[in-house]
């Protein structure tokens, strides 16, 4: 019995890992997304992660966005990443697109 509260504990602890559904969910709460607005964010940021993965950048790209997560600005009902505090980890990731691609990432 122990031991199932501590996987229940950890499982917890470390969320279900769909880092994706959590930053969609993250801008919708923000925004109050209506349906079409919940499709579209949903396109961009499985878009901006299957290049991400497309260039092996995942293991970069994730860091940056659990620390959206923790410190985007929500203002007047619009979502805002904070890229001074995140500044390190959005360069680093831009870095890793820049080394495998030409292209930018884009901004929501």
């Amino acid at each position: 019995m122990k031991h199932l509260k501590l996987l229940a504990t950890l499982f917890l602890l470390t969320g279900c890992g769909d880092i994706v559904g959590d930053r969609i969910d993250s801008i919708c709460a923000c925004e109050g997304c209506s349906d079409r607005r919940l499709e579209e964010q949903e396109i961009l940021v499985n878009a901006e992660f299957d290049v991400a993965e497309t260039y092996d950048c995942v293991e970069i790209l994730e860091p940056y966005w659990e620390c959206q997560l923790d410190r985007h600005e929500c203002k007047d009902n619009e979502y805002k990443d904070d890229n001074d505090e995140c500044g390190d980890q959005f360069d680093e990731y831009n870095q890793c697109l820049t080394a495998k691609s030409s292209r930018e990432p884009g901004p929501y």
